[in-house]
């Protein structure tokens, strides 16, 4: 199928959006050759839960990452989440880590692709084959390198951190929170207080293993810390997860609990006033009946 099949089966993107992907396409060939990678153009789909590819291209001098065509197949933000990152913030995503439809790891740089007003309407990725385990990634396990990988495909904020409290490793999502909320880059070898000052309290305690919860800015996280002092290193895992739509959700639950307590409370009340009414027209028919002249003056 064609690039323009494809958007108009799956996507909501209009006759002009399609066209610019179609120029682009034309030209994916060449820029494969220019960085000696595989190159796609991935497009959200109407449910917006996931995106699919409608083109590609290989460098001619390099193996594919791939052992078959995937146009037309769907990307999971489970897998690359750096490719969901860009489609909804519209920010550039270079040498990340991704696990393709075949399980191949591969290191990934995704850029948007933009229409009119400047909207988000695809993304052009570039992947390589990863030939040697990114020194980052040691921290982990160096004896199985599959085990190392897990980070990068949580939803979690994972930040390591030396005795310095100077960043060592991040996966993706951590990447993400910190452009999010600190609307800057995350640097590794910078300090953690440069993106979250508040973290002080969390570091300065002793507890090995620690767990809070706190608001930064608008919005509500959960902090996990887990000390890793042995004979090799002094290192800290910090993991967050973000509460926020799960605090919204509470807070929508609660206020619908209410409002349904306070409808049975009236419609309670209500049923207890007809019952009144039917109890006292029950009570005043024996005296119609009794007195008729007096009850029809």
């Amino acid at each position: 199928m064609t690039v323009r099949d494809l958007c108009e089966l799956h996507t909501h993107l209009l006759d002009r959006d399609i066209q610019i992907l179609e120029n682009l396409s034309m030209n994916l060939s060449l820029i494969a050759d220019l960085n000696k990678a595989n190159v796609f153009i991935d497009c959200p789909v109407r449910e917006g839960r996931h995106a699919i590819v409608v083109a590609e291209a290989c460098g001619h001098s390099v193996k594919s990452v791939y052992n078959h065509p995937v146009v037309g197949k769907f990307a999971y933000e489970a897998f690359e989440p750096a490719v969901f990152y860009v489609l909804r913030t519209g920010k550039d995503m270079f040498v990340n880590r991704a696990l393709t439809q075949e399980g191949a790891m591969v290191q990934q740089s995704v850029v948007p692709i933009k229409g009119e007003c400047n909207r988000v309407i695809a993304v052009l990725i570039m992947e390589k084959v990863i030939h040697e385990e990114p020194e980052s990634l040691n921290q982990f396990d160096r004896q199985d390198q599959q085990n190392s990988l897990v980070p990068e495909f949580i939803e979690e904020s994972i930040f390591l951190i030396n005795n310095q409290n100077r960043l060592v490793y991040t996966n993706p999502a951590a990447i993400n929170l910190v452009s999010e909320i600190c609307l800057t880059d995350c640097v590794l070898g910078e300090s953690i207080f440069d993106y979250f000052p508040g973290f002080a309290d969390v570091l300065v305690s002793k507890e090995d293993i620690l767990m809070k919860e706190m608001n930064i800015g608008k919005k509500i996280i959960q902090i996990k810390k887990f000390h890793l002092g042995n004979k090799n290193s002094n290192e800290t895992f910090i993991i967050i997860r973000d509460l926020t739509e799960l605090r919204d959700k509470e807070r929508e639950l609660v206020s619908k609990s209410v409002a349904i307590r306070e409808i049975h409370h009236r419609v309670k009340n209500n049923l207890q006033t007809v019952a009144s009414l039917l109890r006292l027209q029950m009570r005043l028919e024996p005296l119609k009946k009794a007195s008729p002249i007096y009850w029809s003056v």
